[in-house]
């Protein structure tokens, strides 16, 4: 790798190649190449060239002049090497997110659903820089989903995803890869969709990681990237079909018992691009074949079934990838996403002043303006005040009829649908100042009877009395206490009679002191 104006040895010459962005209107080639015979003088020849195609397309239209000019100017500033630093880090995401078990891989003995899941073999590695490969595996055979038939699907969620997650990753344009600060980098994953049975197969699993890993420093890291961006999906390409070839060969040790069955395996390579190199990725990858390649013997690491490579300069979805080594199939989506483009949900808060009450009817003013959304703006405010009342908007004023204890909560969402909620208890002081109405028997049996009634607002428990009278079977009292703000209950004690009659009754309690019973009523248990 080297910066725009640096040089190479071509074949017998010693000419020095830069590549210069000429923008919309150039239908035969987005990059024009110059050649110079000093390092010294390449960019500003190029620039020199720029000018001149820019002076011959005078039949160009305006709009196209104008683009042409804007990347003569940025040319003029890739001229200049970076004194420090370089192209700032990205964050992402490449996980399994669906599966659909097409055919089952259990059989005999094992009949009766597979138990898929996921080992996410890691990779980075940059080019031309010598040992700078990292790999990692992440998933467990303790996901496993349960008993899956044919025909099935299920969402993954938590490990079952097998989640990786590569930080600091710098997305680079063409003129970009040409700065030292910037080594162009790959990263991955060698994805096996894996049936769990008996004996784990992590040791293998570890050791051909550790091939990996060799082989990409000895491939990838000790390379260098071709001169035409056109070809660099190509090249990547051409390296990984020899580490395949080279995994392929490798000898594997045999694992004792019944292992996970390894449905098959597939590998996912993005490249860190942006812009024109990122169009150039996406438009040649879609051109070439992913390899693929039998692993013989053993069934263990399973077969690679191809793969994708792909621009990291957006977000990508694969959907039904087929697993498949001739002894069941499973196909998996799987998700490549940068975490920039992720909404973080927005903050909900808010003030009550005054902060409580004394009595009631309290008045009460509401602000949500130390409410915010990190990467966006907030749209709505929604109040429900816990009286069973509602309100909108970001300040206002709600009045509290009694005495309670009324869990207010405020949802905010932002300009991108994520939502948050925040919940402050506002207490009006003393007791309820009313009783529950509305109260029903709604059922009834050997030992229990069940209740209905309307809420109190503010309340915080119910007690339901029931008391056995004189003449109507038995005359044993009973009573419950039913926590938060509910609106039915059952009583499920011993000594409660069957067909006898009852006198009952209920209340509410708030701030911890009860308020008045509600009207009696008889009931027939």
């Amino acid at each position: 790798m080297r910066r725009p104006c640096e040089g190479r040895f071509h074949h017998r010459s010693a000419r020095h190649h830069c590549w210069v962005p000429l923008g919309d209107g150039f239908p035969e080639s987005s990059l024009a190449k110059k050649d110079c015979f000093s390092s010294e003088l390449c960019c500003y020849s190029a620039v020199i060239g720029a000018w001149e195609t820019l002076r011959r397309g005078e039949r160009l239209m305006r709009r196209t002049a104008i683009g042409l000019l804007l990347a003569v100017t940025m040319l003029f500033t890739a001229c200049t090497p970076e004194s420090q630093g370089g192209v700032p880090g990205s964050t992402f995401r490449f996980k399994a997110s669906k599966v659909t078990v097409v055919s089952e891989n259990d059989t005999g003995l094992y009949a009766g659903g597979d138990e898929p899941f996921v080992l996410n073999l890691w990779f980075r590695v940059k080019y031309n820089q010598p040992n700078s490969a990292q790999v990692g595996i992440v998933g467990s055979r303790n996901n496993a989903l349960g008993s899956t038939l044919a025909g099935q699907s299920a969402t993954l969620t938590g490990g079952q995803t097998s989640e990786v997650v590569f930080g600091d990753v710098q997305l680079v344009d063409v003129l970009d890869v040409f700065n030292n600060n910037n080594k162009l980098e790959v990263v991955g994953t060698w994805t096996w969709a894996m049936e769990r049975d008996d004996v784990a197969v992590t040791g293998v699993a570890d050791s051909a990681l550790n091939i990996v890993k060799n082989l990409l420093n000895t491939v990838v890291a000790s390379g260098n990237i071709p001169e035409d961006p056109n070809e660099l999906v190509g090249a990547i390409l051409g390296d990984f079909d020899d580490i395949f070839k080279l995994v392929a060969g490798a000898l594997f040790a045999s694992i004792p018992g019944i292992p996970d069955d390894a449905i098959g395996s597939r590998f996912y390579i993005g490249v860190p691009s942006k812009g024109t190199l990122s169009d150039i990725v996406d438009a040649t990858a879609g051109q070439l074949p992913f390899p693929s390649i039998g692993i013989p013997i053993i069934s263990v690491p399973p077969d690679i079934n191809g793969g994708h490579i792909f621009s990291l300069g957006h977000n990508s979805t694969f959907q039904n990838e087929i697993f498949d080594s001739g002894n069941g199939r499973h196909d998996y989506d799987i998700d490549i996403v940068n975490t920039a483009s992720e909404n973080q949900a927005p903050v909900a808060t808010f003030v009550a002043n005054p902060g409580s009450a004394a009595s009631g009817p309290a008045t009460v003013a509401f602000d949500a303006s130390g409410s915010f959304d990190p990467d966006g703006v907030i749209v709505s405010y929604n109040w429900n005040f816990g009286d069973f009342t509602t309100g909108s908007g970001k300040t206002g004023n709600h009045t509290f009829a009694s005495a309670g204890v009324y869990p207010v909560v405020l949802t905010v969402a932002d300009n991108r649908g994520g939502t948050a909620s925040y919940t402050y208890n506002y207490s009006v002081a003393g007791a309820p100042t009313v009783a529950p109405t509305g109260l029903t028997k709604t059922g009834s049996g050997a030992t229990k009877a069940s209740f209905s009634w309307n809420r109190v607002p503010g309340a915080t428990a119910y007690e339901v009395s029931m008391d056995g009278y004189v003449g109507g079977g038995c005359v044993t009292d009973h009573s419950a206490v039913f926590q938060g703000q509910v609106s039915s209950g059952t009583l499920n004690q011993a000594g409660l009679c069957l067909g006898s009659k009852y006198y009952v009754r209920v209340r509410a309690q708030a701030n911890g002191l009860w308020g008045p019973w509600s009207p009696t009523i008889h009931i027939t248990l």
